[in-house]
């Protein structure tokens, strides 16, 4: 793939060439690291021939399917391409939930980038065939991206889906010249997934990382301030490493659990938001979100006048989602979110959060 490489990163190089191409399937959940296969196919620029997700056989109901490429090291990125194969067979497409992954440090935690948008919208059809998709947005930093959606649904002939090349482009949208002292989007944050936040003016900049980020958990009630511990992660700026609010599964049924920030005196602020950790089963909230704030730094109470967007689902669907509660500025010492895990008709038996952040405007 001589193409690809010839160049020392100038715009529109195209870096997917650089990193191991990998196919997945059968998956019971879009997040899952299992079940990798090396897949050359999808990142070798020839971009005619099909790679089939699950090596031509129908796949499971309701199983997500995959096709992305993972780097040795972290790679900042603003766009990722897929070419989808053929359908022509009434299989090939996605048939539903079709989103964009990224591969956190580890190597082994796979988060939604939901700030991103896909271009142009997928029809979860035969009229995939043969188009380019592209989703892009501002750089993100991972090490890996991934392209996932579900196959073999109800009212969908698709049993298993073809990509036939996967792409990935460093700065796609602004081409970086000769080295100026001009700050290139990829210079900003080095965890992307707040680059937005952080590239408005001071005056809308995160206030979380001037406070004391906690986790809470076993509380026996919404507004209790009981099992506090200091969670320094929660607010450091890295978006791609979940903090488990609780060591292990909770083993009191309906209890709730919490995290958030405070800070040594009153500050104001008209927007809350958190990123939800990955799902194995557990790492969602159960039931009963709510926002709360803290005068005294002990006392919780709800805040009840604030909107939620989006609405949360408790469910696996909330994995990587950023959540965000807005309304008119409350000045308070603190705020966090709480939520019940645990409960009769749900897995989850902790919560994770990876991030908390806070915004006067």
């Amino acid at each position: 793939t001589p193409t690809p490489t010839a160049t020392p990163i100038p715009a529109n190089t195209n870096l997917a060439p650089s990193g191991t191409a990998n196919r997945w399937a059968g998956l019971t959940s879009y997040n899952l690291n299992s079940g990798a296969v090396a897949a050359p196919g999808l990142n070798d620029g020839n971009l005619t021939t099909d790679v089939d997700l699950n090596n031509g056989a129908d796949d499971g109901a309701s199983k997500y399917e995959a096709a992305g490429v993972i780097w040795s090291s972290m790679q900042t990125l603003n766009t990722v391409k897929f070419i989808n194969g053929s359908t022509a067979d009434g299989h090939g497409m996605f048939a539903t939930d079709l989103r964009l992954l990224a591969l956190g440090s580890n190597g082994v935690s796979w988060t939604s980038v939901t700030t991103w948008t896909l271009s142009p919208a997928y029809p979860y059809t035969s009229s995939a065939a043969g188009q380019t998709y592209t989703f892009s947005g501002d750089p993100i930093s991972a090490k890996g991206f991934r392209v996932v959606g579900k196959v073999n649904i109800a009212g969908n002939t698709a049993k298993h889906a073809r990509i036939t090349e996967v792409q990935a482009f460093a700065n796609s949208a602004s081409p970086t010249s000769t080295p100026t002292a001009t700050p290139a989007a990829t210079n900003t944050p080095t965890p992307s997934p707040t680059a937005t936040p952080t590239a408005t003016p001071a005056s809308g900049g995160n206030l979380a990382p001037g406070g004391t980020a906690s986790r809470w958990y076993a509380m026996s009630s919404a507004t209790s301030n009981s099992s506090k511990l200091t969670a320094n992660a929660l607010n450091d700026g890295n978006t791609s490493v979940d903090v488990n609010l609780a060591s292990a599964n909770e083993a009191t049924a309906n209890v709730y659990e919490g995290a958030g920030v405070v800070w040594t005196s009153n500050t104001t602020i008209g927007t809350f938001k958190f990123i939800n950790g990955s799902y194995d089963g557990n790492g969602i909230f159960a039931a009963n979100l709510q926002l709360q704030q803290t005068t005294d730094g002990s006392t919780w109470t709800a805040v009840t006048n604030w909107t939620l967007s989006p609405t949360y689902s408790y469910t696996n669907t909330a994995a990587g989602v950023t959540y965000t509660f807005t309304g008119t500025p409350i000045s308070a010492r603190g705020f966090r979110v709480a939520g019940q895990v645990n409960i009769s008709g749900n897995t989850s038996k902790r919560a994770r959060i990876m991030e908390v952040q806070a915004f006067a405007n």
